[in-house]
């Protein structure tokens, strides 16, 4: 993970992360960006120094690049997760009409095919109780069983808008819940992907931090640049909530 690579691109290089390589996410991602520019900014001045141990404009320029992948990960993933609650409103809206058409339908067939075993088998079996996915097809089946015994229907005052409404709440329903499905393949995919690329910068901000750790351990000016500000605060909080218990 650490070599730059001429013979794949960053996203191939990316995405060819092993899932047990993955890092944990410790810190804000947005947050850990910013400590990522501000690294790349800070390291211009030093590295004459840097130098020394190896480090290189290479390794910064690899790192601009490295930052880049994972704020374009990050973006992706967080449109992906903002349209997921539109999409599953739509989806509980539509399940809930469909299930409360379904339920009349069902007592208005019953009815209808009282003298019918063979139509009021498949009622029942359309009746009992699924998942709601099955709700995009059960309203198609229903709408074509009231369709193909419309007389039966008809001669208990049914009425048969009630069988288009149920067609188009089939169709709806089922786009609906491509889009959902999609979102679930899709948005682990997009998230997977910016984890990849937030262990793909990590990896190489902690060689860079750990050499400037090495390097200035003796020029506290230059050395605070190479320390995360967001774990600094969080630790300093975390001391000071143990003093307060302690007490």
């Amino acid at each position: 993970m650490n070599a730059i690579s001429t013979q794949l691109n960053i996203s191939e290089i990316i995405s060819n992360i092993k899932k047990e390589e993955i890092l944990h996410i410790s810190i804000p991602v947005d947050v850990y960006l910013r400590e990522a520019e501000d690294l790349a900014r800070w390291m211009v001045k030093d590295l004459e120094e840097l130098a020394k141990i190896g480090i290189t404009q290479a390794q910064l320029n690899d790192l601009q690049e490295r930052i880049s992948a994972l704020r374009e990960a990050q973006t992706s993933w967080v449109e992906d997760k903002k349209s997921m609650p539109a999409i599953q409103d739509k989806w509980n809206k539509i399940a809930k009409t469909s299930e409360s058409l379904e339920q009349d339908l069902i007592s208005s067939y019953r009815f209808a095919f009282r003298k019918h075993p063979e139509l009021l088998d498949k009622i029942n079996k359309i009746a009992r109780k699924k998942k709601q996915v099955d709700l995009v097809m059960d309203m198609g089946k229903l709408a074509m069983l009231g369709e193909s015994n419309s007389s039966l229907l008809e001669t208990i005052g049914f009425d048969m808008n009630q069988l288009k409404q149920a067609q188009e709440l089939s169709e709806e329903s089922s786009d609906i819940l491509a889009q959902l499905n999609n979102f679930k393949i899709d948005g682990k995919e997009t998230k997977h992907y910016r984890d990849q690329a937030y262990t793909y910068l990590k990896f190489l901000m902690n060689q860079l931090k750990e050499g400037g750790k090495y390097v200035f351990r003796n020029h506290p000016d230059r050395l605070k640049g190479y320390k995360s500000e967001y774990v600094s605060k969080k630790n300093l909080h975390a001391r000071r909530k143990a003093t307060q218990t302690q007490k």
